[in-house]
């Protein structure tokens, strides 16, 4: 369930100043106690509070992981395309003509370029390789500063990327974890709060103040219009609407 972070937020912090009062203030807790909430019972109510908060903020920074990871990968991964579209290119420059189309297809420059991350790592990681292990290939290269040590970077260049990508993928993993917990303790309160928030409306019923400090919309009041007799004389009644629960 997608739940949105201020909705978390406001229930979080309308939450807390409820319970919080509700516990320090010995008159109010000691007209809810009949309805079972002593201190004991707000200490609980508390700790899901400060569960919730705590899961917030903890998907919070496991979804920034996540994104700083997706960042890092696709950085990592523009780059090495660069520097393989461009050595491709150079290659079908010494290696074009018809006499070597056996060199093209061991390089596979001959295949279009792949767009998929592990698509091109398949592709480039052939192409370097081949370069890298046949000296006859790499001294042709010569003429365009394609060193043995340059080729050798790149194919340290995708192993770094298959690792940016198994990092990817594990905050990806944690992030998920995070936002099912961060919704489960939303859950909680959620519920818990909506329980509390139902009893302290009907023991403060007549009492908008202590409402107030429990941080609850005392209930609003509407004036409807009814038919008193035959002849429409109009009378009006005063009639107590509940707040809207979560």
């Amino acid at each position: 369930m997608n739940v949105n972070p201020k909705t978390i937020i406001t229930l979080i912090g309308e939450s807390s100043v409820g319970f919080t009062n509700a516990k320090d203030n010995e008159i109010i807790l000691n007209q809810i106690i009949e309805k079972g909430y002593n201190s004991a019972k707000m200490d609980v109510l508390l700790a899901l509070n400060a569960k919730a908060d705590e899961k917030y903020h903890n998907f919070e920074v496991k979804h920034g992981e996540r994104i700083q990871a997706t960042l890092d990968l696709e950085a990592k991964l523009t780059e090495e395309m660069n520097y393989y579209a461009n050595d491709r290119k150079l290659a079908f420059q010494v290696f074009g003509g018809e006499q070597d189309i056996a060199i093209r297809n061991q390089l596979g420059i001959d295949m279009p370029l792949k767009k998929s991350l592990y698509g091109f790592i398949e592709q480039a990681q052939q192409f370097y390789e081949t370069i890298f292990k046949k000296k006859e290939i790499l001294s042709r290269l010569d003429e365009f500063a394609m060193t043995a040590e340059k080729i050798q970077l790149r194919l340290n260049g995708l192993s770094a990327l298959r690792v940016l990508d198994d990092i990817q993928e594990n905050k990806k993993g944690l992030a998920a974890i995070a936002r099912r917990e961060r919704t489960e303790s939303y859950d909680e309160l959620r519920i818990a709060w909506g329980k509390f928030k139902t009893v302290c409306l009907i023991v403060f019923k007549k009492n908008q103040e202590h409402l107030k400090m429990l941080n609850i919309k005392p209930p609003a009041v509407r004036t409807t219009k009814g038919t008193a007799s035959k002849n429409s004389n109009t009378t009006t009644v005063k009639v107590e609407m509940p707040a809207d629960m979560e």
